[in-house]
């Protein structure tokens, strides 16, 4: 001190010491002599002549003050300084780690130098418990650079994916050595996605994997951003999921559904012909009784071609979202159900057109809504679609003149069990809730004594984006 005291003036070094960000502080036989505001800040000393002339020992407990006297102040006494971390008291008693250096100077004084660690080790406690989860995480993680060059890997994407590559092989190596194109630019749609909605944090894909055996591993893939702390867009971070098991179960059971539509339908022709023929030659009585046979039939038919059509709607890839003008799809499919339905009166109020993230599974959202309206009504059909927009979002209401939807029903598609919702009308409902919850939107339902409205309300896209 009385060396650097000479080279720099008196003055210079009591600037350095009161301006210093780490508190400093001097202690002399064992007492507190002088301290900069940043030492009483962290003591909890609303001014640094309230410390001055304390013993040293009143900045520590019992237990740090014998470790003091028996381990750091002899170390300080041989070797003229000391680092390391200890842990201090604030004035209330509250302890908290500290960074501490201690120097002799040649009068015997001791330089005090403290910092405040609490925040280093409480962001350190954090990255360790990251690191355990992403060692013990049974997903794939990985991240990306903006050009798509593999950064780092987590050691079960290598084992238990078995990919055939080794980490030192993926990290520093392009994506594509295990995707290929198309996938590649399915990710990248929802990296532009990601970018350019607000709000939106994270998307879904199916993908699938390339081995360096040749083969392939189907799965599921989350991708989030990741963002520097000005906000711009450092690279993308991926957890993937081996779905293999998941699509044998999809596969065996779209076998299963297709069998039985076909049994289903050769068996209920039979019915029908058989029926159809008891009609035409047998009395009034049977007559009545074969015709309700064939309305019986006609309705499982029906069935079972709307379970057609929903399985092949479902199977589209509804996590992939796009830009869609929903006015436009609610023009063009309520013009083909005036045509089926002349007697219904269908109204769309809407402007010209208004872009929505969804999915291009969007029109059989739209065709199960006014669907329902229409043949659920008791009168004379009267069908409303409006379109509203507002605060990022974009609602579309299907309202109607019939008696409402049940409350059963209603409570069936929160909980989301199979029951009495599987026939009839519950089954497009069903639909209409799975597919606006992949496109992160919302289903809700009105009613009053004029009938009922179904509101989907639906995020806003740029009238640009595509």
């Amino acid at each position: 001190m009385t060396d650097l005291g000479e080279r720099a003036g008196a003055g210079t070094l009591n600037s350095v010491f009161e301006s210093a960000l780490d508190g400093m502080a001097v202690v002399d036989e064992g007492s507190v002599r002088r301290v900069n505001s940043a030492f009483a800040d962290l003591y909890g000393y609303d001014a640094a002549d309230d410390l001055e002339g304390e013993s040293w020992r009143s900045l520590y407990d019992t237990e740090e003050i014998a470790r003091f006297e028996t381990e750091i102040l002899p170390r300080l006494r041989d070797e003229g300084e000391w680092r390391g971390e200890a842990i201090g008291r604030r004035r209330g008693g509250e302890p908290f780690p500290q960074e501490l250096s201690l120097s002799r100077t040649a009068n015997g004084r001791i330089v005090w130098v403290v910092r405040d660690v609490a925040d280093r080790r409480e962001c350190t406690e954090t990255l360790k418990q990251y690191e355990s989860i992403l060692r013990h995480i049974r997903d794939g993680v990985y991240t990306l650079d903006t050009d798509g060059q593999i950064t780092w890997v987590n050691q079960t994407a290598v084992e238990e994916f078995d990919i055939g590559y080794t980490r030192d092989e993926l990290v520093g190596s392009s994506v594509a050595k295990v995707l290929n194109a198309r996938n590649i630019e399915t990710c990248l749609s929802i990296i532009q996605e990601l970018l350019e909605t607000d709000g939106r944090r994270s998307g879904r894909c199916e993908v699938a994997l390339q081995t360096a055996h040749g083969g392939e591993i189907p799965t599921e893939l989350h991708l989030t951003l990741l963002r520097g702390d000005d906000g711009t867009f450092q690279g993308t971070l991926g957890v993937v999921r081996d779905i293999t098991e998941r699509k044998r179960r999809e596969q065996r059971l779209s076998v299963l559904n297709r069998v039985l539509r076909h049994n289903l339908r050769n068996d209920l022709n039979v019915i029908m012909g058989q029926a159809d023929w008891l009609a035409r030659n047998c009395d009034d009585a049977a007559t009545e009784k074969a015709e309700t046979i064939q309305e019986t039939a006609t309705r499982l038919t029906a069935l079972g071609e709307k379970a057609r059509t929903i399985e092949s709607t479902l199977q589209q890839d509804v996590s992939h979202r796009v830009s869609v003008d929903i006015v436009s799809v609610i023009e063009r499919r309520c013009a083909a159900f005036r045509a089926e339905y002349p007697a219904a009166s269908i109204t769309v109020d809407a402007p010209d057109s208004q872009p929505v993230i969804a999915g291009e599974t969007v029109d059989s959202v739209v065709d199960n809504l006014v669907e329902n309206a229409i043949e659920h009504a008791e009168t004379a059909p009267e069908v409303t679609v409006s379109v509203t927009a507002g605060d990022g979002w974009v609602t579309v209401r299907v309202a109607d003149n019939g008696p409402g939807i049940p409350e059963t029903e209603r409570e069936v598609l929160d909980s989301d069990e199979e029951t009495q919702l599987l026939h009839g009308t519950g089954m497009g409902l069903w639909v209409v809730s799975w597919l606006v919850d992949s496109y992160g939107g919302e289903l809700s339902f009105e009613t009053s004594p004029d009938g009922s409205t179904v509101a989907v309300r639906l995020r806003a896209a740029t009238a640009d984006r595509r």
